[in-house]
């Protein structure tokens, strides 16, 4: 089944909305035996291609994330990169295998991380940000060193913050041992980022790519 049937096939079940109908159907399925449920089943359009519809949908959309991060960075490009500025290398994909960062030219390094910031408890991203922002500040170059995001408001406010770097590195020990090994007077975050803070600029990103300030709250790169 392709994408435009599947999206199709799923939207004659769910209907004018699915949280709705998924209510109904709990309702009306309330003192069914079991051999009376496959008829009311069809009658909501529960069937078997439904589900199929769904399962191809949920499929495709493990890709979208990689897509997103590929074709924000493409878009980026040409507005970042100056008149006879080179790409050395160029990493679309999901992580940057084999490669240290999202694009490297010949007069910078930079990562890209397209999140809709909430400004709540988005910790898992928050250590994904700060992650990157050490990789960019203890990388030996004299290029100009970039961390790219939709919108600089919530990333600067959490670099400020006194988060301790044993919570924000608690799944990576590597970086963390690291961390204490090089930096045994720091432990909080804004405290490493005022060592580094006029290495790694923050670039926002958002007035380039539009369309992702209308998408799900989700982390992406």
């Amino acid at each position: 089944m392709n994408i435009a049937d599947a999206i199709q096939s799923l939207q004659v079940f769910t209907g004018n909305g699915l949280t709705s109908t998924i209510a109904n159907i709990e309702a009306q399925f309330v003192g069914l035996a079991g051999r009376e449920t496959p008829e009311l089943r069809h009658r909501f359009n529960a069937t078997d291609q439904a589900l199929t519809a769904a399962a191809t949908i949920k499929s495709a959309s493990a890709q979208i994330d990689t897509a997103i991060h590929a074709l924000g960075i493409l878009r980026c490009l040409e507005y970042m990169l100056e008149d006879g500025e080179v790409i050395e290398y160029l990493s679309l994909g999901a992580g940057n295998t084999n490669r240290q960062f999202d694009i490297e030219t010949d007069r910078r390094v930079a990562e890209f991380k397209f999140i809709n910031w909430q400004g709540g408890a988005e910790s898992i991203r928050q250590n994904s940000l700060f992650r990157d922002f050490v990789n960019l500040a203890e990388y030996q170059t004299d290029k100009v060193r970039q961390l790219c995001v939709l919108g600089d408001h919530h990333p600067l406010a959490f670099f400020c913050r006194r988060r301790s770097l044993a919570s924000v590195c608690g799944k990576d020990p590597t970086l963390l041992n690291f961390l204490n090994t090089n930096y045994p007077d720091v432990t909080v975050v804004h405290e490493y980022y005022e060592h580094h803070s006029d290495r790694v600029a923050i670039v926002d990103v958002s007035g380039w790519l539009p369309e992702l300030k209308q998408t799900p709250n989700r982390s992406v790169g």
